[in-house]
């Protein structure tokens, strides 16, 4: 009977010791949008790239300077879709705010096994502005 009472019990270690499932791109993407959206930079920089949490660093210094009621949003997902090429996931958004609708792209890289926001790319100058600008601007 000891036996019997032994075999049927959960095995299962504890909660706390159960390695964590590691979250799909999606799951990052949103998560990451949510601790932005609440000004929670550090728990944003558990889910970036070191080169993204430099960027979030940023953020925190110049968020701090203003009343933090005015630098909450709340982000809606009204698409979310992703593709995974090797260590590389691309995320296409469709995303409301208290201010508009808007299209994104979160490029996530797998570092050690768990998805991570990577800092965008900078996107390059296009020169042609310049040729709109007064010549006594470009004089200066």
């Amino acid at each position: 009977m000891v036996l019997l009472l032994a075999a049927c019990r959960n095995e299962q270690p504890p909660q706390e010791l159960q390695a964590e499932k590691p979250l799909n791109p999606e799951e990052v993407v949103r998560q990451f949008q949510g601790y932005y959206d609440n000004n929670k930079f550090e728990e944003a920089k558990a889910l970036s790239t070191p080169r993204h949490q430099a960027i979030l660093a940023g953020m925190a210094e110049l968020i701090a300077s203003e009343p933090q009621d005015s630098t909450l949003l709340h982000t809606e997902f009204l698409q979310l879709s992703c593709r995974e090429v090797s260590d590389t996931a691309y995320c296409l958004c469709l995303l409301k705010d208290e201010f508009e609708e808007y299209e994104t792209e979160f490029v996530l890289i797998k570092m050690g096994g768990k998805w991570l926001i990577d800092a965008p790319d900078e996107e390059p100058i296009e020169e042609e502005w310049m040729e709109e600008l007064p010549d006594s601007l470009l004089e200066q």
